[in-house]
């Protein structure tokens, strides 16, 4: 793969990557002496050469880490400055077209829209200690179910940690198929909010109103909405055996 302005040679014929630097081109497409005339729309002739240029240092990782970012795979949740690898080339997700980054391999044409190339790595980057889960809720909401359906700020709980729909557009992942809470597709639909334990306590139960609003000696006229008309101050009607004045 080219960059545009790049220079090669070829049987002695020095020859110029046509484009703009950081945009799509061909040259990485056609040769320099493709017959076929595809040449003329990658390459230009600017010169004769002989010998070699000494090689510079082959450029280390990006933020000179010499190890490579995860590979990218296709329907990961990509964010703005994400960084992935192919073919030993560190790619970092834009941040104004990071949604088509899920969808767009970095290094083709498509994917140039969504991705800038950072430079070479080898190896793999040293993991970070493994995140810890807090213990954020006193009780577990209701366990995941595959029946059901999801909206932006349900949660639910799968192995004692609790999950948040995210809103919408991402909330509609939330009821499919392969994108439960905790799968390899969990991030495209769901936020991990923390770990649970138990169950949420539930609400106390409605108490019986103070003695001077209680009437033991039987209920007053009934509430009726045809006898709103005749309502004045001091009218007392019952609702539900509770006694309104």
């Amino acid at each position: 793969e080219y960059e545009a302005d790049e220079r090669v040679s070829l049987n002695g014929i020095v020859y110029k990557c046509f484009g703009t630097v950081g945009a799509p081109n061909w040259c990485g497409t056609y040769s320099p002496e493709d017959e076929s005339g595809a040449a003329a729309a990658a390459w230009t002739v600017v010169g004769s050469c002989s010998g070699v240029i000494p090689p510079t240092k082959a450029p280390s990782g990006a933020g000179g880490n010499p190890g490579c970012p995860k590979a990218w795979v296709s329907g990961t949740a990509y964010e703005a400055l994400d960084q992935v690898q192919v073919d030993g080339m560190i790619y970092e997700c834009d941040e104004i077209y990071y949604g088509h980054c899920p969808y767009r391999e970095p290094g083709t044409v498509p994917g140039d829209e969504s991705w800038t190339k950072k430079g070479k790595c080898e190896g793999t980057l040293a993991p970070t200690t493994a995140p810890s889960v807090p213990l954020d809720a006193p009780g577990c909401p209701a366990a995941f179910s595959a029946s059901a359906t999801y909206e932006g700020g349900d949660s639910v709980e799968v192995g004692g940690v609790v999950y948040e729909c995210k809103a919408w557009p991402y909330s509609a992942f939330c009821s499919l198929t392969n994108f439960e809470p905790g799968s390899d597709n969990s991030d495209l639909g769901w936020i991990k909010k923390g770990g649970c334990d138990g169950t949420i306590a539930p609400t106390s139960s409605p108490t019986k109103p103070p003695a001077e609003l209680y009437y033991d000696t039987g209920c007053h006229h009934p509430w009726l909405a045809s006898d709103l008309d005749t309502y004045v101050p001091g009218t007392r009607v019952s609702y539900n055996n509770y006694v309104f004045e």
